[in-house]
């Protein structure tokens, strides 16, 4: 309510009746400062999200493929250590599917791996595809040689179980984790010692 104390003529030109009348919240003075002050929170709240999502993808841009693969690789290191030749489940999910999951992230840190280290065309490739572009490959040094063979002994045995449902052994996982990790580190760029 508000109380003006003067009696003002409306457009007709006569008294207003009433010397106190009603003001509804949402005209109030007050609320529209709150809307500002709440809509500038808002904006610092979306700028502050915005620089944060930006200097994270910066610091993941800037993570050379062998560290984002090896740090990858760590995270799936849980699924690939454990034993699952004695259950039937593993966290409510049958062994083949973990199996398949298992196999199915390993292959997509490999593709990407390949790509980001080699430039090899290879992303949106199937597993099969990888494996003959890779054999067809030329290789010069037998190191090199070494290591394809690896990968595609990896991306073989994923394949069998993720596609032909070959039953996997925790020690074929086991020697396909630990034989990705060992292409990603012999595939390291080595500075030259002066």
């Amino acid at each position: 309510m508000h109380n003006t104390g003067k009696h003002i003529l409306d457009e007709r030109g006569m008294y207003d009746i009433y010397d106190m009348w009603h003001q509804p919240w949402w005209q109030r003075t007050e609320f529209r400062y709150a809307c500002i002050i709440f809509g500038i929170a808002i904006l610092l709240l979306m700028g502050y999200m915005v620089i944060r999502w930006y200097r994270k993808r910066l610091s993941e841009r800037i993570k050379s493929p062998w560290e984002r693969a090896l740090e990858d690789l760590e995270k799936l290191k849980p699924i690939a250590l454990r034993s699952n030749n004695d259950v039937d489940m593993i966290n409510g999910i049958p062994v083949h599917q973990f199996s398949v999951l298992f196999y199915g992230q390993l292959s997509a840190i490999l593709k990407r791996y390949l790509h980001d280290r080699f430039a090899y065309a290879i992303v949106n490739s199937t597993d099969w595809e990888i494996i003959a572009y890779l054999k067809a490959l030329e290789v010069p040094e037998k190191n090199e040689q070494e290591v394809m063979a690896q990968v595609v002994d990896v991306l073989q045995g994923g394949y069998y179980v993720k596609f032909a449902g070959q039953r996997v052994v925790t020690e074929q996982i086991e020697r396909h984790f630990n034989m990705s990790i060992a292409v990603i580190k012999k595939t390291i760029p080595r500075v030259p010692k002066e």
